[in-house]
Formats: C-alpha cells, structure tokens, sequence
C-alpha cells in the first residue's frame, strides 16, 4: 500500500473521530450539569490529541452523596444522553458493589471519565 492510499485511509478515520468526539462532548458539556447535582466536583481535564481523540475528566465526590434512586432518575430523564447514561450505569454499579463490601468504609468516590473510541468510566472508592 502505497503512502497517499494510507494517508487518505487515516484521513478519513480522523473525520470520522472528530465527528464522534464532537458529539461526545457536547453530550459532556450536557452532562457537567448531572454531575453537579450529584455532589461530584470536577478536578481534573485531559486532552488526547492523537486518532481518535480522546479527552478524559475526573471526577470527585462524597460516598455519603450517592444516591441509586437518583442515579436511576436522571438515567431515565437523561436516556438520549449516552455519556450521563454511561457515567450514572457505571456509579450506580460500582456503588452496589461497594454496598456488598461494608466492612470498607469508604468515604469518597472518584471517577475517571473518557470520551473517545470507545469511551469508558473508571470509578474507585477512596478512604
């Protein structure tokens, strides 16, 4: 394969990223407003500039904070929002988790959040 046919290939699949981030982040920019109500600050932003993109934010928030009834809400109210749904299945997840190990008394969360292909959510629990 010559280098103009790949330079057009990787072209082309940056488009497409750049399409698909752009859409993430706006979902995002949508999603900052949940993430308050929720008690989560946040603390950090990351941009990966590279194919695809990425950008990555973490979030930090009180145990004490998290509901499941309300994570279950906004879930439901948020349905076309695939990055609140991604973050509030992935909380509602590890905090029922959490719940199976009480003798851990965790007080915070923090959530680790990528936007990109694909996007995925770390959450851990901090004394």
């Amino acid at each position: 394969m010559d280098f103009k046919v790949m330079a057009a290939a990787a072209e082309k699949l940056k488009d497409a990223g750049t399409g698909v981030f752009g859409k993430a982040l706006d979902e995002f920019n949508g999603a900052v407003p949940v993430i308050h109500s929720l008690g989560f600050d946040i603390t950090g932003m990351h941009l990966e500039a590279g194919v695809p993109p990425a950008i990555s934010a973490k979030l930090i928030g009180a145990v004490a904070n998290v509901d499941v009834a309300k994570i279950k809400d906004l879930a439901q109210k948020n349905a076309e929002n695939k990055v609140i749904v991604l973050l509030l299945k992935s909380l509602e997840t590890a905090y029922n988790l959490k719940d199976q190990l009480k003798e851990l008394q965790f007080k915070g969360v923090e959530v680790d959040l990528t936007l990109g292909l694909p996007p995925k959510v770390n959450v851990g629990f901090l004394n």
